[in-house]
């Protein structure tokens, strides 16, 4: 007899938000916040590095601030952006930064790993800002 994995209504609770913002880069703050007072910062700490564990989500360790997650969906990897200026993450999710990928691999034997890629720059916003 198979024994089903036993849930708790946090992890629940978690599992809904996650599978609702799929592909959006989010903090454990972020998370706790969303969820407010029914879940505390070492459950979803505790929760997302089993995710990570399980290949069910991504971690991002970005230079000078803190980890950032993101629950993996069905949808094709793509790239991730951070911006310099203001910090947000970015996917990018188009042909363009799948080919790179293939290129990289058929031409150089490189295989990248977009879980954990991040490519630095400035944002549009920002650059239409001036910053």
């Amino acid at each position: 007899m198979q024994r089903t994995a036993y849930r708790t209504r946090q992890q629940r609770a978690m599992q809904t938000w996650l599978e609702q913002t799929a592909g959006q880069p989010f903090t454990a703050g972020q998370l706790r916040a969303a969820l407010g007072e029914t879940v505390s910062t070492a459950t979803v700490y505790r929760y997302l590095e089993r995710l990570v564990a399980e290949g069910r989500a991504a971690k991002y360790t970005l230079e000078g601030e803190g980890a950032r997650f993101e629950y993996l969906d069905a949808a094709p990897a793509g790239l991730h952006c951070k911006c310099e200026q203001c910090g947000q993450l970015l996917r990018i999710r188009c042909e363009q930064a799948r080919e790179t990928g293939r290129h990289l691999l058929a031409g150089h034997g490189f295989a990248v790993d977009p879980r954990r890629t991040v490519v630095y720059g400035v944002c549009a916003a920002c650059r239409e800002a001036g910053l």
